[in-house]
């Protein structure tokens, strides 16, 4: 036991909070720290006692550990304070996460709106992606082992298999870990995983099949889907209505063949937050689509139409009375005095060529708006300045962008810029109230680029492309998470 015992001269572990095949989790005091703060101490103890086996895990421990102490610089990754080997067995002392892991709120018959899951499964990825992005694997993503922070509700991912696979190492093994054991738990382990395999696209499994247990309630069993075949099949046995992005998604997500999923988190998320069905309907009115489904859009038609219908019923209530009585009693020849001059005819006559040729402008000024839409993509957001001028913003939690699929809790803004094929644009977005978020849109309305960034030592986003065509190019900028909200400025230079 090592409850009151001081490791390293400064940690005293007080609480033991968990053990499983690979060692035991302990709460322990930094005696060495101002303040005495609690930090958690993972006791791992290797497979293989040899001296062989120690000298190769304890090699691999430290590569690994220093993985983990620079992933641990992420505000959503738990800080690695330190890593030290005492008499044959490693010690992990890393930041005490406050607040309770996804277990509760992944109980079995408690299904998730669509809105909730997606809102999970991005957060999850965002995170998920910085950790893909130093290529490195978690290999184990359940929801023990996803925490919800007590002090703002975000997620923190822990307890990451890496380490757990250095201690399965054998003598005979001189250059990686066993293959023999698949480190992770085996309901949200893939195939390849299981045999010692994992990938990128390993995690991306687990994260698939945590969204479908939270659309469909069901518990980590076999009643879940655990390929892209049964999944279609389930949607329809339990009468679950899921939009058709997000099932593009999920069942790529957990395909059998890990050649078929996307290749790592960062590629997941890119299809989970931008809408890429129809995209073009989002954003413009195309020459196969009758009617926008753009609220601004349609609004835009709407009201050059009665712009029109106002100017010809304009006309028709001017023109009549305009013919008064003394107008018309000159269509008498009886009463036509040939010594006046028609003065009040030859009025008429310039009054109504006036509002026709008024009416007639304004209805080509209409259409040559519609056709600017339908034609050019013209985006109606606001334009943004493209000579590197900043500009101050404000999100306030409107989700005002048409192109997401995340739920209004999502704070965003478009803007939309022009430019020329060959030239290259940077895009940059930074608060000190939340994590900015960045995608770039092309005329089209196909997806070119995705930036974010949930560090709090660098809260900022930054797009650098090199554009391929010649138009109006859109920006959604927004917020990483659901209810942040505050200010932010952006810049885009083209050159």
């Amino acid at each position: 036991m090592l409850i009151d015992k001081v490791l390293f001269k400064q940690y005293k572990i007080i609480e033991e909070i968990g053990s499983g095949a690979f060692g035991k989790t302990y709460i322990a005091i930094d005696t060495a720290f101002p303040g005495s703060p609690r930090r958690v101490v993972k006791h791992l103890c290797p497979k293989n006692s040899d001296p062989e086996s120690l000298a190769i895990a304890k090699r691999l421990f430290k590569t690994e550990a220093k993985v983990l102490s620079h992933l641990g610089e992420h505000d959503r990754i738990p800080r690695l304070f330190s890593y030290f080997e005492e008499e044959g067995e490693f010690f992990l002392v890393q930041e005490l996460v406050e607040g309770q892991d996804l277990t509760q709120e992944f109980q079995p018959g408690k299904r998730w709106s669509e809105v909730e899951t997606i809102r999970f499964l991005q957060e999850l990825l965002e995170i998920l992606s910085v950790v893909h992005q130093e290529n490195t694997i978690h290999r184990d993503l359940k929801p023990a082992n996803i925490m919800r922070r007590q002090r703002d509700g975000k997620l923190v991912l822990i307890d990451f298999g890496l380490v757990k696979e250095i201690l399965n190492v054998d003598r005979q093994e001189t250059k990686a870990v066993s293959l023999s054991v698949g480190v992770g738990t085996h309901f949200y382990m893939p195939p390849e995983q299981a045999i010692g395999r994992p990938g990128k696209y390993s995690d991306v499994y687990a994260v698939g099949i945590l969204g479908i247990q939270a659309l469909t309630g069901l518990p980590p069993s076999r009643e879940i889907p655990q390929d892209s075949e049964q999944l279609k099949q389930m949607w329809n046995d339990l009468n679950i209505e899921v939009s058709p992005q997000l099932k593009y998604v999920l069942e790529r997500m957990v395909n059998f063949q890990y050649k078929q999923r996307f290749p790592d988190a960062v590629e997941a998320l890119k299809a989970l937050i931008v809408t890429e069905i129809k995209p073009l309907e989002t954003h413009l009115i195309t020459s196969d689509t009758k009617t926008s489904k753009s609220p601004k859009l349609n609004q835009l038609v709407t009201d050059a139409f009665k712009w029109i219908h106002s100017c010809f019923a304009t006309i028709i209530t001017i023109v009549p009375s305009s013919f008064t009585p003394e107008v018309i009693e000159y269509h008498n020849p009886k009463q036509i005095d040939s010594t006046i001059p028609l003065t009040n005819q030859s009025r008429f006559w310039q009054k109504l060529r006036l509002l026709l040729l008024i009416a007639l402008s304004i209805s080509a000024v209409s259409v040559i708006s519609i056709i600017l839409v339908k034609k050019i993509g013209l985006k109606y957001a606001p334009s943004i300045p493209i000579n590197g001028k900043i500009v101050q913003d404000t999100l306030d939690g409107k989700n005002t962008c048409q192109a997401l699929i995340l739920g209004q809790d999502f704070a965003c803004k478009e803007y939309n810029f022009s430019s020329k094929a060959g030239q290259q644009v940077t895009i940059e977005m930074n608060s000190e109230d939340f994590d900015p978020y960045l995608v770039l849109l092309a005329p089209d309305g196909n997806k070119l680029a995705v930036n974010g960034d949930i560090s709090p030592q660098n809260w900022n986003a930054k797009i650098a492309f090199d554009l391929t065509s010649n138009g109006n190019y859109l920006v959604m900028a927004r917020v990483s998470a659901a209810g942040e909200t505050g200010n932010y400025s952006i810049k885009i230079i083209v050159k």
